[in-house]
């Protein structure tokens, strides 16, 4: 729904769990019309042997310079999921998954994203820390996350 050029509310399927997540502009999300609109990015814990990690393009790893550290972070994590971004994204926005990290995107696919985990109440920056959708890469995780993502990540490729 667009009003005067504005996104005010879009309805995205989410092929991950098969369902549609309704999302207003400003408005929080929510999973069908007959639930309350709220703040689904909100796993309570930020313990990382409970924690889910999506990284997608992980098969991709042998090019890249931060491959050692790459598969040191992730290993720390309870559960890691490599399979597309827009299903990831889709489980940290609705509290399935607690982090998602991007290597490499354009901006019209990280576009919807960060609207969607902004919107649902996550986080959403690049490995330069800002919330660009320029940088050709992303990082999204719930609040809990962003300290730790940020200190790994941030400025270190």
């Amino acid at each position: 729904l667009v009003f005067q050029g504005s996104t005010l509310a879009f309805d995205l399927l989410n092929c991950s769990a098969m369902g549609w997540l309704l999302l207003l502009r400003q408005g929080g999300a929510s999973i069908s019309a007959t639930h309350p609109y709220a703040q689904f990015c909100s796993r309570p814990q930020d313990r990382l042997d409970r924690a889910v990690v999506c990284f997608n393009g992980l098969q991709n790893n042998k090019k890249w310079p931060y491959r050692d550290m790459v598969l040191d972070f992730v290993s720390r994590f309870w559960c890691l999921r490599s399979m597309s971004g827009s299903p990831d994204v889709m489980m940290v926005a609705s509290g399935q998954a607690d982090v998602w990290i991007e290597p490499s995107a354009k901006p019209w696919d990280l576009c919807p994203m960060k609207v969607i985990v902004e919107e649902a109440g996550g986080k959403f920056f690049n490995f330069q820390g800002t919330d660009s959708i320029y940088a050709g890469n992303a990082l999204v995780c719930t609040p809990a996350f962003e300290q730790l993502l940020r200190d790994t990540f941030v400025g270190k490729f």
